[in-house]
């Protein structure tokens, strides 16, 4: 039996879409939007991401983000918070992963992440927040699952930390 036109064109554009190399994540930065940073001295804004092959995408678009990293296989997560606090602080708690495949995970710790990072060959991140004063917390999440890892108690000397929150102390 004979494919028709459709059939045809199908497997065409299936087998070029198989065969075309996917763009990798190389860069990701915030664009700023001044009404959600206000006076709060860091950038606040969406994310940006610049990919392999030259074009970029705009990925968010409340102006929301913050801390925005990108890992060397092309993960790409940073903060966002979805209110202030009475200050008029962004109570950033979230950290979302957005995976190559385009999906998403987050990871809610906070109420202010201050400090985050891919970690383990991009199997992990870590993660340290704490109140608007006091001592930090330190995180660690399995990428792909969302369980904690281990964490660091809020008052844990340098020496008794664990070597994979070290770089995160005060």
């Amino acid at each position: 039996m004979k494919p028709n036109f459709l059939q045809v064109l199908s497997l065409l554009t299936a087998s070029a879409f198989a065969g075309a190399p996917t763009a990798k994540p190389k860069s990701v930065t915030i664009v700023d939007v001044p009404s959600e940073r206000r006076d709060y001295g860091t950038n606040i804004g969406n994310i940006k991401v610049r990919f392999s092959d030259g074009h970029s995408e705009v990925w968010t678009s409340l102006g929301r983000c913050m801390y925005a990293h990108i890992s060397p296989t092309g993960l790409v997560g940073w903060t966002r918070y979805t209110e202030r606090n009475y200050y008029g602080e962004p109570v950033n708690s979230i950290l979302r992963v957005r995976f190559r495949d385009g999906s998403v995970k987050d990871f809610q710790h906070g109420p202010f992440i201050e400090e985050w990072a891919f970690a383990d060959s991009d199997s992990a991140v870590i993660i340290k927040s704490r109140g608007r004063h006091g001592p930090a917390h330190y995180i660690k999440y399995d990428l792909r699952t969302g369980q904690v890892i281990d964490s660091v108690g809020l008052s844990t000397p340098y020496d008794r930390m664990p070597t994979w929150a070290q770089p995160f102390a005060d």
